[in-house]
């Protein structure tokens, strides 16, 4: 069996979804079936990368975090037999990748593409809203803080935060989504408690 010049040849051949999948058990399956022979980190990468471009929108993130449980949970080796047959080329392939294998972190890789496209999402909801709203302001201010993180900063449940925002904690609505400027907000808080 010929190795790549690139000293990453793939000697087990990945399986490729020509179709748009959807997030079902079925398709899980799959997926923790496929992954079992992607030893090499490289490979597992492109692997994922390859399935949530295929996959619709929504069904993203929950990929990445399937992929993530998987990545912990599934130990990736060779076939034995496969392994057997061909033991010279794994362990050529194993020794000239050591050091790729540290530095391709699947877990690493899964999370910083869960916070791309969280922060896409959220940036393009903010966007989109913004924007379609007519009475917004020509500028978005980067100082707002969105109503889940502002409840975790200040450390109060929501009923709190909806009757402070009720006595009239400043706030800002762009669309559907609440904002609040912390500045504001504890200035207000200050004046409040005074």
């Amino acid at each position: 069996m010929k190795k790549q010049s690139n000293n990453t040849g793939k000697l087990i051949p990945t399986r490729k979804y020509h179709t748009s999948p959807r997030l079902t058990d079925d398709f899980k399956t799959k997926l923790k079936r496929d992954i079992k022979r992607l030893f090499v980190n490289r490979e597992f990468i492109e692997f994922i990368d390859d399935t949530i471009k295929k996959l619709p929108q929504k069904d993203k993130l929950a990929c990445l975090y399937y992929f993530k449980t998987l990545a912990i949970e599934v130990h990736r080796t060779p076939e034995p037999n496969h392994y057997e047959a061909f033991r010279d080329t794994y362990d050529d392939l194993i020794s000239s990748i050591a050091d790729e294998q540290k530095h391709c972190n699947p877990i690493r890789w899964i999370d910083l593409k869960i916070e791309e496209i969280t922060a896409l999402v959220n940036l393009n909801i903010v966007n989109n809203e913004f924007l379609n709203d007519d009475k917004a302001e020509s500028s978005f201010d980067p100082e707002l803080v969105p109503e889940k993180k502002i409840i975790q900063m200040l450390g109060m449940s929501k009923s709190k935060l909806l009757k402070l925002r009720a006595e009239g904690m400043p706030y800002r609505q762009i669309g559907k989504p609440i904002f609040y400027n912390l500045k504001d907000v504890k200035e207000w808080l200050r004046r409040d408690a005074a």
